[in-house]
């Protein structure tokens, strides 16, 4: 209804070119996925590896939850809420891009720390990545006005952490 409000199509016009809901919400995922890559990811890759690399990614993926660009949000965390219990192709798809992009924040944190061992890098990416979810909670839906400084903070903490990531 919405995708039909927004394009002045009707509902049966949107189902006809997109198909079935569940096609309609794999194509909405492929696209956010994309945007989150596109501002999120590729940006930092003019960084170098390490420290540097992942300074730029949190940074930018605190402006993504913030809702720059678009103003909505991060979409992926609100289809990881979605789907998390709702098998299909869409929640597959979803796991799907969320394992690359652990294993993508697993490598930068190998990288970083080097000799830490595959677990360590594993701890260090989960914990970046439950930065994020908690400032998207503390930031979005509790309208916490100290979330991003709170998020800086912990993210230094984690950083500091390791020996190799004060460069």
């Amino acid at each position: 209804s919405d995708v039909a409000t927004e394009t002045g199509l009707s509902k049966s016009a949107v189902f006809s070119h997109l198909g079935h809901r569940e096609e309609l919400e794999l194509a909405v995922l492929q696209h956010l996925c994309e945007q989150f890559t596109t501002n999120v990811w590729k940006p930092a890759l003019d960084q170098p590896r390490g420290k540097h690399r992942l300074d730029g990614v949190f940074e930018r993926w605190l402006d993504w939850v913030d809702g720059k660009p678009g103003g909505g949000g991060c979409g992926v965390i609100q289809a990881q809420i979605e789907f998390d219990d709702q098998p299909g192709p869409t929640r597959e798809y979803l796991r799907a891009q969320q394992r690359r992009w652990n294993g993508v924040l697993d490598s930068e944190f190998r990288h970083l720390a080097a000799g830490i061992g595959s677990e360590a890098a594993q701890q260090m990416a989960f914990e970046f990545r439950c930065i994020i979810l908690g400032y998207n909670q503390s930031h979005r839906l509790m309208v916490d006005r100290s979330a991003r400084a709170k998020a800086k903070s912990a993210y230094g903490r984690l950083m500091s952490r390791n020996p190799s990531a004060k460069h």
